[in-house]
């Protein structure tokens, strides 16, 4: 508790945070792992946005060519 009289625990204030699964393979473990922060965060209170590349029409550039 607080010298205010307050307790928040863990809870501060709202932020609106991001949240980016960026593996394109189907079965993609970070995606799992990127949903269960998410929970985790709007157990907090805050608002969170996923953003999973696999929705995204991104072209891939070929490392190896420099292209």
């Amino acid at each position: 508790m607080k010298a205010d009289g307050t307790d928040k625990g863990l809870k501060g204030p709202q932020m609106n945070i991001a949240v980016i699964s960026c593996s394109l393979h189907p079965l993609s473990r970070s995606y799992v792992m990127a949903r269960h922060i998410i929970k985790e965060i709007e157990s907090l209170g805050s608002t969170v946005q996923l953003h999973d590349l696999r929705h995204y029409n991104i072209e891939l550039r070929d490392v190896n060519s420099g292209r």
